[in-house]
């Protein structure tokens, strides 16, 4: 009953104070909005801004915490960014994008995504598919994407990416020139 009223109280403060709660796809549905089940606060208030996660607290009713990310200015600044991002690409736009700036998604079977620097982030995200690379020793976060080749493609971008291309490429011709083994037949017959 307390969480009902709470819940009720946030979408009239919001209303009140001419802020959009922005939905999403997410267990608590709103943006910005972590849902942490048998908490006291069960709902985490944190954004991504600057490179950095932000953390804005922890409520007892995802309306509440998304009212709190939208007051603040990490959380607006997050939001206006993920407003003004371009629309996802589908898997084909994201290759034809490749082919058209000359790059290569590089295909590696270590991986469940098949694309080196993807990795596949299961639930019910939007976006499940991150890019990363390894630069100077450290993991670089470059984002989350619609579909492992649009993550693919962003890691083509990078000068890591294109590295493991340039690699992969050299690798393949050394295994195309090493001469191919004799079978024990063909051995006997020379």
């Amino acid at each position: 009953m307390a969480s009902e009223m709470a819940s009720e109280q946030a979408l009239q403060q919001a209303q009140a104070e001419e802020l959009t709660l922005r939905v999403a796809e997410s267990k608590s549905g709103y943006f910005g909005v972590h849902h942490h089940p048998g908490r006291p606060n069960p709902y985490k208030a944190e954004v991504w801004h600057g490179g950095k996660q932000v953390q804005l607290g922890s409520f007892a009713t995802a309306e509440e915490a998304a009212l709190r990310v939208a007051r603040s200015p990490e959380g607006q600044a997050a939001a206006a960014e993920l407003a003004a991002a371009p629309a996802p690409l589908t898997s084909e736009e994201a290759r034809q994008q490749a082919h058209a700036e000359n790059l290569t998604l590089v295909v590696v079977a270590e991986n469940k995504t098949g694309y080196f620097g993807v990795g596949h982030l299961p639930g019910s995200r939007a976006k499940p598919y991150q890019a990363q690379v390894s630069r100077g020793g450290k993991n670089v976060h470059l984002g989350y994407f619609a579909t492992a080749e649009e993550a693919a493609l962003s890691v083509a971008r990078s000068l890591e990416g294109q590295a493991a291309a340039v690699e992969r490429a050299a690798a393949a011709e050394r295994a195309a020139a090493a001469p191919v083994p004799l079978t024990s037949e063909e051995a006997r017959q020379q």
